[in-house]
């Protein structure tokens, strides 16, 4: 911020490359110039800092010109100019003492704004002058007087361009403007023209009379100063009818009563149609994905078994048993009608078209995995657009860290398709019933190739425990899950969270804090 009020921008070799002295709004202040072709438009109201109705410009002929903005920019137009029409490249210049005019491209003064200014109001306190085209049209310099003990006020010095009372365009469209204690009083037509009630409206003393039907005892007085404003139907009918207008609007009402009757029945049948029409193709497109994926060679490949939308929902009551929720879906306690085994079920929140290619890949790579340290995936349901695994549970959580890192060894090595989880973390490793430590949760997990070490995607993961190269737009391979798995390590050894916000501000991040400490230790030894 430049001494002058000038924000600006700097690059490397300390050069400005942008200023708000370049592109002002609705003023320039003192040391400020308006450029060849540039304007200032007015602020739409005193609370609303959008265009307005107004703009000063600096044209490019020379002339400084106030119009109504979406006017055409010609002398007709315009409700102040220099009127030098003549002149090219000249610029507005506010000094920082307060006196305003423009130069020529050879640095003549061409004209001055502030002819007649009163010196006398500079004293040895700090002035800063602004000058602003305000919301009424009007522009108009102001003096900031700061004394020595911090006080201020504002001083509104002149008025550079017209007064209120020659804008044009101050009251908008089909308005009539009256200066009311300085203030413009442009709501008497548009008052009348809201107000169905209001046929004619009578302005007189700055006050505006509302009239209604029958309009009685009119007549015309040559030396009264009131304005009469009488409002007129726009429309083709017949002139010359006397029906009233009670009479004549009952039929087109009934008419249109009739017409919007018909209409939205028409609409309620066509929308009931449509709806059974999406719905049957809905069933359809549901049953064929079921076909396709319960026949042919995919069959074979699902080791586990299929099992009905009924069956799960009968078999964790409901759903109603939450044991955690995640990223991808929420994972119920059930028990198995057949054989009383007790399960879990992972049921994913939300299933789009495109989504169930990669369902059945993901189906078939970790059915056809078994290690005593990853979740073993016992069946599955499809039906329409529900998707749910069956688990086998655990009861407690311990923190085993040989199982979890043997479970991760035989994803990216061991398997016959190479799997990187993607989120490696403690909701994500279950314990049996003998306190064997399983890997959980595939719904974020990335197949690779068995030729593939590393690959492209999305950003996937829990905050604290997503490897850097995430977001570095850089290839990921399986030291994804080593960095997921060394976060889980250090909260076994620290016995705190990866991310705690109850803590001091550089011990909120474990891996961060653990960094600190240890480049401080090295630092003592």
């Amino acid at each position: 911020m430049l001494d002058l009020s000038n924000f600006v921008l700097y690059n490397s070799d300390s050069q400005i490359i942008w200023g708000t002295f370049d592109f002002p709004t609705d003023t320039i202040l003192g040391g400020q110039q308006l450029l060849d072709g540039k304007e200032l438009l007015s602020s739409a109201c005193e609370t609303n800092c959008s265009s307005g109705q107004f703009q000063i410009k600096m044209q490019t002929d020379g002339n400084l010109a106030v119009y109504p903005i979406q006017t055409t920019e010609t002398r007709e137009n315009s409700y102040w100019n220099f009127m030098t029409f003549i002149q090219e490249n000249v610029t507005l210049h506010l000094e920082d003492n307060g006196f305003m005019y423009s130069l020529n491209s050879t640095g003549s003064n061409i004209y001055t704004l502030t002819q007649g200014f009163d010196a006398r109001i500079q004293s040895t306190t700090t002035n800063i002058y602004r000058a602003t085209l305000e919301v009424d049209g009007v522009f108009r310099l102001y003096l900031h007087r700061i004394e020595n003990d911090g006080s201020s006020t504002q001083l509104m010095i002149r008025s550079l361009t017209s007064q209120i009372c020659e804008v044009k365009g101050l009251c908008g469209l089909n308005s009539y403007f009256v200066l009311n204690d300085t203030q413009p009083n442009c709501r008497c037509p548009p008052e009348c023209l809201q107000d169905c009630r209001c046929e004619a409206a009578l302005s007189k003393d700055r006050s505006c009379y509302k009239q209604k039907l029958p309009l009685q005892y009119w007549r015309r007085k040559l030396d009264d100063s009131t304005m009469a404003f009488v409002k007129f139907s726009i429309g083709t009918g017949d002139q010359g009818t006397e029906e009233t207008p009670s009479i004549s609007k009952k039929k087109p009402r009934k008419e249109i009563l009739i017409v919007s009757a018909g209409v939205v029945s028409f609409s309620f049948v066509v929308l009931a149609i449509l709806g059974f029409l999406i719905y049957k193709h809905r069933i359809w497109t549901y049953k064929l994905l079921s076909e396709t994926i319960n026949n042919g060679d995919e069959s074979e490949d699902f080791a586990p078994r299929q099992f009905t939308y009924y069956e799960l929902e009968k078999a964790t009551d409901g759903f109603t048993d939450e044991l955690v929720k995640g990223g991808f879906g929420t994972v119920y306690r059930g028990i198995l009608a057949k054989g009383g085994q007790v399960v879990a079920l992972k049921r994913p929140d939300r299933v789009v078209d495109e989504g169930d290619g990669e369902f059945r890949m993901e189906l078939r790579a970790i059915g056809r995995t078994y290690h005593r340290n990853l979740v073993r995936l016992l069946g599955f349901c499809v039906e329409g657009c529900l998707r749910l695994l069956v688990h086998p549970t655990w009861n407690e959580r311990v923190r085993i860290a040989l199982h979890i890192a043997s479970g991760i060894l035989y994803l990216h090595e061991e398997c016959e398709t190479p799997i990187i989880h993607c989120d490696i973390k403690p909701q994500n490793i279950l314990m049996d019933e003998f306190n064997s430590a399983k890997i959980s949760d595939f719904g974020l997990a990335k197949l690779m190739k068995p030729d593939q070490a590393r690959t492209f995607t999305t950003i996937r993961g829990t905050w604290g425990y997503v490897a850097p190269e995430w977001h570095r737009n850089m290839p990921v391979t399986v030291k994804a899950d080593i960095n997921s798995f060394g976060v889980m390590l250090l909260e076994i050894v620290c016995c705190r969270r990866s991310v705690n916000i109850e803590v001091v501000e550089n011990e909120i991040v474990l891996s961060e804090w653990v960094y600190h400490c240890f480049k401080l230790a090295s630092y003592t030894s």
